[in-house]
């Protein structure tokens, strides 16, 4: 079943302009022009460039642990959905089922984009949360805008 309100995400890309900055843009496809920019710390950045076969590490990391532990379980994991933002952060929460009984548990975006990745499971984000993004062409073109206006 689909949420309502949300739209589901084909792309997730990864950047790291420099030492401090590493973001995760969520897109509908790697070609729309609206998306979800989040930034994240250099260990959720590492997981979720695992996940896309980007790195390796020697050791398992802190959600494939958990996984792990989990796969004896009766647990099914359904979607992703990031849902809101407060206070500058998104909120997330991972939709599983257990036996018959879906549930919910509140997450990190980062950590359950991460499990989305190594489960191949859906993401899903609220409409409301896209922004459209601002290509080169677009900036110079807000630029002769300013230029033109007289205040």
């Amino acid at each position: 079943m689909e949420p309502k309100d949300f739209v589901p995400i084909g792309e997730i890309q990864l950047r790291a302009d420099d030492e401090a900055s590493r973001t995760v843009i969520l897109k509908e496809t790697a070609e729309a022009d609206s998306s979800l920019t989040m930034i994240v710390g250099e260990s959720e950045f590492l997981a979720l460039a695992k996940e896309k076969g980007l790195v390796r590490t020697p050791r398992p990391l802190t959600h494939e642990l958990y996984l792990h532990l989990l796969s004896d379980t009766d647990i099914r994991f359904i979607r992703v959905e990031i849902h809101d933002l407060r206070e500058q952060a998104y909120l997330a929460a991972v939709v599983y089922r257990r036996g018959e009984e879906e549930k919910r548990a509140d997450a990190r975006p980062s950590d359950a984009l991460a499990l989305a990745l190594h489960k191949g499971i859906p993401v899903w984000v609220r409409k409301n949360l896209l922004r459209r993004e601002l290509t080169p062409e677009k900036i110079s073109a807000f630029r002769d805008l300013i230029r033109t206006v007289k205040f």
